[in-house]
């Protein structure tokens, strides 16, 4: 019984210490977060960060960064918000005769730099700025990243000047360390739907409710058939569906509507059928209808007119 009772007590001072130290650790784990959460972040668009603008690890936006002891490392993203604008930065390097044998040296990104600051600054109001942020507590003496580490998004937001963290990532390997273009799309997209809700006025949406047509016929491409897209949208309540069959076209798409005075936007929500080719998830926009002397048109990035430009107006048909 005596035996019994000392291996009781054994067990009981091995819980204890079990308990502290685990009390301990979580401590230790509860600062740690404590400490990232109150880091002050840098500057992000002060000039002494500023060493050029270069190209994204994969060559499809432009970017600059940064790194020292004292802060840790930052990236600033330069992402147009047009998404199909966006595929003017694919290869910008190559499309304009900068090229590299081996290694990029100093000349490239010295002209890389000055191209992509002659097409950026212009147009700044055009672009979401990402910062990617990762603490100085996140790298070893050498300079190398901590796996896992965690990585911290932020958003410029020009109305006070400011930046806003939107999100966080904890990084696990190498493998996880680049952003991807579409990872920032997605980032961006459920952050407008998150922060910026549908808010419709049911008066308004009455005066767009209905059935809207347009027919695009390009003329034959042989004897036997012809070459002729048709579009359909249907406005109700606070949602539409667009969709689109003809040649090597066919999709129809979930969209939400915003009306702005005399304008009706529609924004992609998701696919609900198609043929698999004619993708819009990457879209933010699906186009924009418009009333004018009680005519309706349509400016769509997804509709070309007669000569395959998008973007301009077309004449719809509305039925009730």
């Amino acid at each position: 019984m005596k035996l019994i009772n000392n291996r009781i007590r054994l067990l009981f001072r091995l819980f204890l210490i079990f308990m502290l130290i685990s009390c301990r650790e979580q401590e230790k784990k509860d600062n740690n977060i404590k400490s990232i959460k109150e880091v002050k972040i840098p500057d992000f668009l002060s000039q002494k960060y500023f060493h050029g603008y270069q190209l994204s690890p994969n060559s499809d936006f432009p970017i600059y960064m940064h790194t020292d002891n004292s802060i840790g490392e930052f990236t600033v993203n330069f992402l147009n918000k047009n998404t199909e604008k966006q595929k003017e930065w694919f290869d910008f390097d190559a499309k304009n005769n900068v090229f590299s044998e081996d290694e990029q040296d100093d000349n490239y990104f010295k002209q890389i730099n000055l191209l992509i600051k002659k097409r950026l600054e212009n147009n700044l109001s055009e672009y979401n700025m990402i910062t990617e942020y990762i603490p100085k507590k996140f790298f070893t003496k050498k300079n190398e990243y901590k796996y896992p580490y965690k990585k911290y998004f932020y958003l410029y937001v020009s109305s006070n000047k400011s930046w806003k963290l939107i999100n966080t990532k904890t990084v696990k390997n190498v493998n996880e360390n680049i952003t991807s273009l579409q990872n920032f799309n997605s980032l961006i997209k459920n952050l407008t739907t998150k922060i910026q809700p549908l808010q419709t006025n049911t008066s308004q949406i009455s005066n767009w409710k209905g059935v809207y047509h347009v027919d695009i016929d390009y003329g034959k491409l042989d004897k036997f058939s012809e070459i002729s897209i048709n579009y359909s949208i249907e406005i109700k309540d606070s949602e539409c569906t667009f969709s689109g069959m003809g040649y090597k076209t066919y999709f129809i798409d979930l969209c939400k509507i915003e009306p702005k005075n005399d304008t009706l936007v529609l924004k992609y929500l998701k696919t609900i059928d198609g043929d698999g080719f004619t993708n819009h998830s990457d879209i933010d926009v699906l186009g924009i209808i418009t009333h004018k002397n009680n005519v309706y048109y349509l400016k769509s990035p997804i509709v070309g007119d007669l000569k395959w430009n998008y973007n301009t107006n077309l004449k719809l048909t509305k039925t009730k």
